[in-house]
């Protein structure tokens, strides 16, 4: 058995291969164009979030910087409050511990009184008696 190729069925056979090779050419334009495309997109994107995180970072910065001083501000203010609350309270402490020295003063004072009149009470019973020798 003997194959015979005819003429039609090469140039048949020929269009095939033709459109297969077309077709893959398009598929490789269509690869490459599709490929450009992405490119394009991820660049894009890069760029838009890149901007986008050096927009937050730039706010960031400026939220920080308030927070600082606001908390400068504050701590200013708190500092400012204790030391009027000590020389507050080193006052109080003051005037109770005079108070308290006065109150002392005068007790001390009383107590002197009682024992200078005791000791004046006492003296008459303590003194020798006239025919008594003393030591």
């Amino acid at each position: 058995m003997e194959l015979t190729v005819g003429l039609d069925t090469i140039a048949t056979i020929l269009t095939v291969v033709v459109g297969i090779v077309g077709l893959g050419g398009t598929v490789l334009a269509s690869n490459a164009r599709t490929r450009r495309e992405l490119k394009g997109d991820l660049g894009r994107l890069e760029t838009s979030l890149r901007s986008e995180i050096s927009r937050v970072e730039t706010s960031l910065k400026g939220d920080m910087d308030k927070l600082e001083a606001s908390l400068h501000s504050d701590m200013d203010k708190l500092e400012a409050s204790l030391h009027n609350e000590m020389e507050n309270l080193a006052t109080s402490l003051h005037s109770d511990m005079d108070k308290l020295e006065a109150s002392l003063k005068g007790d001390i004072a009383r107590l002197d009184d009682r024992v200078y009149a005791l000791a004046a009470g006492l003296a008459p019973r303590l003194a020798p008696t006239a025919g008594t020798d003393p030591a």
